[in-house]
């Protein structure tokens, strides 16, 4: 009778016992590095998801090169910053989609430039020959 109630106390603490050491090494392996490093993968994914699809980084890529554009010709920041509007009341979200479009000279219109800074901007706008 009594050697029985030993071995079914003697079984549970050994399970026990074992899945006790695992979560020891657990935590110390993975809580401290996983909780970090989740919370770090978490929004690198994202980031990595809107580098992907092209519609994103050219909008604000494609406006960057517009800008500079506009300042390598002397314009002030009042005028990128006009472009800049232009460009999104027309939907226009790229230098790529303006000449796609041809609608250069519209931009140089809408920003009233003198005629000097207009031709520099609408030969510095088209795409270069290739």
């Amino acid at each position: 009778g009594p050697s029985e109630p030993q071995a079914a106390s003697f079984g549970p603490p050994r399970p026990s016992s074992q899945p006790l050491s695992e979560p020891v090494q657990l935590p110390s392996s993975v809580s401290s590095p996983a909780l970090p490093s989740s919370l770090g993968q978490a929004p690198p994914p994202a980031h990595a998801q809107q580098d992907q699809p092209p519609p994103l980084p050219p909008s604000s890529a494609g406006l960057a090169e517009l800008e500079d554009v506009l300042r390598a010709c002397g314009l002030s920041e009042e005028k990128v910053v006009a472009a800049g509007k232009w460009m999104e009341e027309q939907d226009c979200d790229s230098l790529w989609m303006l000449r796609e479009v041809r609608m250069e000279e519209e931009l140089v219109e809408a920003l009233g430039l003198k005629p000097a800074r207009r031709k520099l901007l609408l030969m510095r706008l088209q795409p270069s020959p290739a």
